[in-house]
């Protein structure tokens, strides 16, 4: 049975005047999918996203979004520029803050938005690392050696999405259609298919193993070293934790670690909301975050 697609072909064609990137959607119950074992069934190696979100301590939030299948990823090295494209991948030196090049590449875009679908459907996603820093205050001082080699900036441009509302129990399955890709029938059909061939993909089951709680561990002093900052004054309202790992290689899946960091973290009822996101590569080897 094929699932019923919002907007239909008819209205996409309509819509396809307002912008070159239109949302294509269907809407099933999630009564026996987590955003976790979603993410695992559709894993193929590449990029991706999980955002899971706790508000007010116990409660939780309303959304989970998980991103796949990126079309387009643009990362920095310094004023180094890589992007890759539908495969394609393209190096340049910019003169440029690197975010600057992030806003060229998404001013190529015009979203046109849903009124069932929350604020966020799709976008650029992914991090900026502390080392960018110098690109805006170039007084602060940065490591001179890169013992990681990560790139100080990377974004995301994923063609489909998951969105889960927990409040409704029910799974949006997106696929943003972009019309540089061809006439709005074949746009249209091929995300049509998409959405389809995801549909199928998480009617499998996800082996997912039994993940112990991390064992994370900080500063006895660490309270005291964020109730009183240096050169500052006033309380601190706001702050996130991380840990870095320097032993040998983490072996476990990025996702693996992702869901042990949360569970511990959410059981020592830790005073911070949690917002964590997932990048996966096969290039990130060794990283323990929570924030």
């Amino acid at each position: 049975m094929k699932p019923q697609l919002t907007p239909t072909l008819d209205e996409f064609s309509e819509l396809a005047k307002r912008g070159n990137v239109t949302p294509i959607f269907a809407e099933f119950v999630a009564d026996s999918e987590t955003p976790v074992s979603a993410l695992k069934k559709l894993d193929r190696g590449n990029y991706s996203f999980l955002f899971e979100s706790t508000e007010k301590n116990d409660v939780s939030g309303r959304f989970s979004f998980a991103g796949f299948e990126p079309r387009t990823v643009i990362q920095s090295y310094g004023r180094e520029i890589r992007v890759v494209e539908r495969g394609d991948e393209r190096r340049f030196e910019t003169p440029i803050d690197p975010l600057d090049e992030v806003r060229n590449l998404m001013a190529r875009y015009q979203f046109v938005s849903r009124p069932e679908l929350p604020r966020f459907a799709g976008g650029a996603v992914g991090f900026l690392g502390y080392e960018a820093i110098s690109f805006f205050e170039p007084k602060v001082p940065v490591a001179h050696r890169d013992d990681l080699d990560l790139p100080e900036m990377l974004f995301m441009l994923t063609s489909s999405v998951l969105i889960f509302d927990h409040r409704l129990r029910s799974l949006k399955i997106v696929v943003n259609a972009y019309l540089d890709d061809g006439p709005p029938g074949e746009v249209y059909a091929r995300a049509a298919e998409s959405i389809d061939e995801i549909r199928r993909q998480l009617t499998k089951s996800a082996d997912l193993r039994t993940i112990p709680t991390l064992a994370i561990s900080f500063p006895r002093n660490l309270s005291w070293q964020l109730n009183k900052p240096e050169n500052t004054s006033g309380p601190v309202t706001s702050f996130k934790l991380s840990c870095r790992s320097d032993s040998s290689p983490i072996s476990a899946e990025t996702l693996t670690i992702f869901i042990g960091v949360c569970v511990s973290l959410i059981l020592r009822r830790t005073c911070f909301v949690l917002k964590p996101m997932i990048l996966r590569s096969s290039a990130v080897r060794r990283r323990c975050m929570s924030g």
